[in-house]
């Protein structure tokens, strides 16, 4: 410990020095830095032309003002989630994936796209689940077979194998009998109608027994084999020859006797059919009652499952009976047989004991006499004296009777051994406890309350253990599957993970852990942190919530429901409910560390979890947004809560949606073109506001809206907003409530916002600014001359009724394109929300009817906007996460298509961007949101007429302004842009932004200014996906912060540039998703840990389809951080990595110090 404390001493004594040196240095070089660029800096304050300021023009001299707009590249992410980083406040918990799932889903990710399982996985497992269900009974279509394969434990075949047990024993009843006293069991025979009909029903029954056997399933090393061929193969090779035989024989005896009832037969027919020895082979179809063995044995697992004492005893009494029964049956008719071989001569045994001429009964009683009578010497003596057959078959009996009744004596025997061996086990850890407590001198009354739990526990767990080597892992599994599985029958994710993934089921059966609670005790507590997902079973519980009021208590019993689900999925969760036990109960309990350990085995299936658990969480934090606003109930939590939030989950899962789309939802099946209005435009006269058109007095009365009348109508005159939204439905069918595209998919939240963007948008074309702020908060509205720069720029756009029928419809439809059920009907090249659209406008219209109403101007100028969506996002420039680049490749968009679609996008822009909180009126476009989407659709407006290099850091030197931060170097240009990427807002955020840049070394600024001034037109630049989400991210979590987050970005700029050398066809647009580093920043607890973390991380490099000239592409890249950096996201500060922490950071300030004083040498 002193060698420790002596060597940090020294490390922050030479931390000191540097501190020093460094101070100097940065004094020295920032009095030069003032004196160079004082004069330039002061011009630009002084400059109120809004003329380009000196520094933008160094900028872009130093970037190469040069431009090929066929060289750009573009980096594209889905326009929701772009848009979404606008607002700042957000009121959803923070709460994502836990390390577990995250881990999983780098995992399983990478696994899949290795193995090219993004399609081809579901098509493949969706035939496996229908395959599974066959192993509970359900009928399966089999290669599009007319007949189907069961499985052997089916209900349908167990009681096939049912009814066939039932002609065996039959058989073995009346088959001895008609050897013995020589009849004929026939189906021509009249006399016996129950004989009749036996005969006809072993007839009818085995053939098609022989054919259902091709069609039964069987286990094959404890696997259930549901392979057609490999079923025949498997039955001819066992069971097949001797039930062809036996069926043979019962065919041709039948034939022979029908030829003799109809004189017809021949001298050889006659003999075939009265022969003795035909009859005798017939009985040896009595052998099936070995084939039909397993339905015994399912029996007696059944019984013993139940647990039972008695009822084990009982079963095996009878079996036993049955048995002794049989047996003396077998041996009275082939005594009686015997028998009646001599009775011919008098001397026989029925001559003797005077039976000769008795009816079948009586005889059939004495010979059973002698079967389950004692022999005695009086008995035996009745017998002819020289009869030596008679008496060699009475000794066979005697002693086979003695073995039978021994054997079935020793079996009860052993059953109640087996029987007293578990009470002893059972008394023997009763004892020992009981001995424990009166050692401890326990109180009477704990010694009662244990012991009666102590029974309890003793009655629902099994004393008798087994040898687990005796079984494969994989029947323990299914195993563990018969014994838990029907308790998570009722939840979503687990039905459908039985239904396609029935190994994986049967694994996570395995890991749930049984807990046994005494009654008074607590299974949680409302307010404690959730360890995992708890499963209600055998017991009483009254569930109590948060209030702990009367009205807000649940009580039932031995029903299964599912606890904290959430903590499976997310860190943090906390009990909403507390669960008491009133009686004894039983619960089980799964972890979300060992659910992951489990679906690491199985990509695809992990898959499926990670898709779900990321709506999951998403929609439970909607509902405690909505509990929080609504107050505490019983139906806002617990069981019902969680379970709302798995079916609302699993009904956007792509598996589910693969196994369970509904018919009505296919988009072939889909036609709303019967709820489409006339499409008749009325006669139109054209006015002059900003070029909307006008039309005459509107007769508003029966006859239905024209789309064409609507537009005019919403845009000209301030209607009732009711009224608005009643003849919006009814023009734009796909908003109706009922029947619409929306309401087809269970989406009343985007048919909202879609509503929402329309009425927005028809409130600035009519100037309705009251129901424009409706929903604002008084000291966040927007301002009067917002509002009219708003209406400004609308006027600029100079709306045709073309164009705002085109955008209405754009706006009512345009997030069907997000929707899962509908993406994965489509291929995968168009499964993005603007391309899905795009597609579902060529192949399916009648999805969309209202576009038949709309000219082609206004089809082309849809389908241009969805086109230029794909490429360039506004909502990106507007933070400045995208580059110049961006602008010059709309700017290439537009002059190809026309002025007429960049201003067309421009009024789409107004109702979208004012819609995307949704309500009534605009939400989100509030005084602080309108001052940056006012500047960047400026910005757009000057799209045609600047170059588009200039445009760019014109709108990021603004921003500046707006801070009162103007910029007056290169650096100050990279700041700023950091600024918008941070969602800097005010003057005292963008300060601390400054502190945190000034901690960064002279090499890593360097750095960060190249890379946040590169244009990506002729020289290459990075696009940061996710990048404002993690600087967010860092700025919460004080073990990584906003400088360390760039120290690490410093790495990753100059590793990127590092592996782009090594692509020749590279592009200059430079694409890296951080989604997985967001991820990580929010749940890592260690600074070493996230400063090294690049180290243990992956970057993968796949080139996007678009080419540009010379034959190169952009790059897209993905962060993978592996799962060395998931094992260490819950590793805590300890003094080992605060150590490594500080040399590190020294370290690199001595290098940073020696590049400054060199750098300054130099100059």
């Amino acid at each position: 410990m002193s060698n420790l404390a002596a060597l940090l001493y020294s490390l922050r004594q030479l931390e000191s020095q540097l501190q020093k040196v460094i101070g100097e240095v940065r004094a020295e070089v920032g009095v030069l830095a003032n004196n160079a660029e004082l004069a330039p800096a002061a011009g630009v304050v002084q400059d109120a032309v809004p003329e380009v300021p000196p520094v933008l023009k160094t900028c872009i001299m130093c970037n190469d003002l040069a431009r090929d707009p066929s060289h750009v590249g573009m980096a594209s992410t889905s326009t929701q989630h772009a848009a979404s980083l606008l607002s700042h406040a957000d009121d959803r918990p923070k709460m994502h994936l836990n390390s577990h799932f995250m881990e999983l889903s780098l995992t399983s990710g990478g696994a899949l796209h290795a193995a090219g399982l993004q399609q081809s996985a579901l098509r493949r497992h969706t035939t496996r689940a229908l395959s599974a269900r066959s192993s509970e009974g359900t009928m399966l279509d089999f290669d599009s077979a007319p007949c189907r394969v069961l499985s052997p434990h089916s209900r349908p075949r167990i009681a096939w194998d049912a009814v066939g047990a039932g002609l065996i024993v039959l058989d073995a009843l009346i088959l001895p009998l008609s050897l013995a006293w020589d009849f004929d069991v026939s189906p021509v025979r009249r006399d016996d109608l129950f004989v009749q009909l036996y005969a006809i029903m072993h007839l009818v029954f085995w053939p098609l027994d022989v054919f259902a056997n091709f069609n039964t399933g069987f286990y094959q090393k404890g696997l259930l084999n549901l392979n057609r061929s490999s079923i025949a193969k498997n039955y001819l090779q066992t069971w097949a020859l001797f039930d062809v035989a036996v069926v043979a024989v019962d065919w041709v005896s039948w034939l022979a006797t029908t030829a003799s009832e109809g004189k017809t037969d021949v001298g050889y027919l006659r003999t075939l059919r009265t022969a003795r020895y035909l009859r005798a082979f017939r009985s040896i179809r009595v052998l099936r009652i070995v084939k039909k063995g397993r339905i015994n044995v399912m029996l007696e697992n059944y019984v013993i499952a139940m647990g039972r004492q008695w009822l084990i005893l009982a079963f095996n009494v009878m079996k036993m009976l049955a048995w002794i029964g049989l047996t003396a049956h077998l041996l009275a008719c082939a005594w009686f047989g015997v028998g009646n071989l001599y009775v011919a001569t008098g001397k026989s045994w029925i001559d003797l004991a005077s039976v000769t001429d008795s009816s079948g009964p009586i005889q059939y009683i004495h010979a059973l006499a002698w079967i389950v009578q004692p022999p005695s010497p009086p008995e035996l003596s009745v017998l002819d004296p020289n009869s030596f057959t008679e008496r060699l078959v009475s000794i066979f009996l005697v002693v086979v009777t003695v073995l039978v009744i021994g054997s079935s004596l020793s079996m009860m025997t052993g059953t109640l051994q087996e029987i007293r061996t578990i009470n002893n086990e059972r008394s023997r850890k009763r004892r020992e406890l009981r001995t424990y407590l009166h050692a401890q001198t326990a109180p009477t009354e704990l010694i009662m309350r244990i012991m009666s739990f102590a029974d309890y526990k003793l009655e629902r767990h099994s004393p008798v253990s087994f040898d687990p080597d005796l079984i494969s892992p994989l029947l323990k599994a299914e195993l563990a599957m018969f014994q838990k599985g029907h308790l998570m029958n009722g939840h979503p994710l687990f039905s459908l993970i039985r239904s396609v993934f029935p190994k994986v089921f049967a694994d996570i059966c395995c890991i749930l852990e049984k807990q046994l609670f005494y009654e008074g005790e607590s299974v949680f507590v409302v307010g404690l942190l959730a360890k995992g997902m708890y499963i209600t079973s055998h017991g009483s519980f009254c569930l109590r919530g948060e209030s702990g009021r009367e009205q807000d208590t649940e009580r039932f019993a031995g029903e299964y429901h599912f606890f904290a689900e959430a903590a499976l999925f997310a860190d943090a969760v906390v009990h909403d409910c507390s669960l008491d036990i009133e009686t004894f109960a039983e619960v089980y309990f799964v972890s979300g560390r060992s659910m992951a350990s489990i679906l690491m085995n199985s990509p695809v299936c992990a898959a499926l979890c990670v898709e779900y658990a990321r709506e999951f969480v998403s929609v439970y934090s909607t509902s405690a947004v909505e509990k929080t606003k609504s107050g505490p109930s019983s139906s806002s939590c617990g069981w019902r809560r969680d379970l709302q939030c798995a079916h609302t989950a699993i009904q956007t899962n792509s598996f589910h949606v693969e196994l369970h789309l509904d018919e009505r939802k296919m988009l072939k099946s889909i036609n709303l073109s019967n709820l489409s209005p006339t499409s008749d435009a009325a006669t139109a006269s054209v006015s002059s506001y900003g070029g909307v058109s006008s039309v005459a007095t509107l007769d508003l009365g029966a006859k239905p809206m024209t789309i064409r009348q609507f537009t005019s109508w919403a845009t000209l005159e301030r209607a009732d907003p009711e009224s608005l939204v009643s003849k919006l439905r009814e023009v734009y069918v796909e908003l109706d409530p009922a029947r619409g595209l929306h309401a087809m998919y269970s989406e009343p939240v985007e048919r909202e916002k879609a509503e929402c963007g329309c009425l927005c948008l028809a409130a600035l074309a009519s100037n309705s600014y009251d129901y424009f702020v409706a929903p604002q908060k008084v000291e966040s509205r927007l301002e009067s001359g917002q509002w009219n720069q708003l209406r400004g720029i609308l006027s600029w756009a100079a709306p045709t009724q073309e164009m705002l029928q085109a955008a209405f419809f754009l706006l009512s439809v345009r997030s069907i394109g997000k929707y899962r059920t509908v993406t994965r009907q489509l291929p995968e090249a168009h499964q993005r929300p603007e391309a899905a659209l795009l597609y579902i406008l060529d192949h399916f219209p009648n999805v969309v009817p209202t576009v038949h109403s709309l000219s082609e101007t206004a089809k082309t100028l849809v389908t241009n906007v969805l086109q230029l969506q794909q490429d360039f996002i506004l909502p990106q420039m507007l933070q400045g996460e995208n580059v110049p680049a961006n602008l010059a490749q709309l700017q290439c968009f537009v002059q190809d298509k026309g002025e007429e679609t960049l201003k067309f996008y421009v009024v789409f822009l107004l109702g979208f961007l004012s819609a995307l909180q949704g309500g009534t009126g605009s939400s989100f476009m509030t005084a602080a949101n309108a001052k940056n989407i006012i500047l960047g659709l400026s910005t757009v407006q000057q799209l045609l007429a600047t170059d588009p290099r200039l445009l760019y850091w014109m709108y990021i030197y603004q921003r500046g302004m707006q801070l009162r931060q103007p910029a007056s170097s290169s650096e100050d240009l990279a700041v700023l842009r950091l600024a918008c990427l941070c969602r800097v807002s005010d003057r005292r955020s963008f300060e601390e932004l400054s502190r945190d840049w000034a901690e960064l070394s002279a090499h890593d600024q360097d750095v960060l200014t190249q890379h946040f001034l590169a244009s990506g037109i002729q020289s290459a630049a990075i696009v940061f996906e996710f990048l404002p989400l993690c600087l967010e991210r860092a700025k919460r979590n004080r073990h990584v912060s906003v400088p360390c987050l760039l120290e690490v970005l410093v790495v990753l700029v100059e590793a990127v540039f590092a592996v782009r050398a090594n692509e020749p066809t590279a592009g200059e647009i430079i694409t890296v998703d951080l989604s997985n580093l967001a991820a990580f920043i929010l749940m890592v607890q260690n600074r070493f840990v996230f400063q090294t973390c690049l180290s243990r991380s992956k970057l993968i490099a796949q080139h996007t389809s678009q080419k540009h000239d010379q034959g190169k592409r952009d790059v897209w890249f993905r962060l993978d951080l592996t799962e060395d950096n998931w094992n260490r996201v819950n590793e805590r500060q300890h003094d080992v990595a605060l150590l490594a922490s500080t040399v590190r950071e020294i370290l690199h300030r001595q290098q940073s110090t020696k590049q400054k004083a060199f750098d300054t040498v130099s100059v």
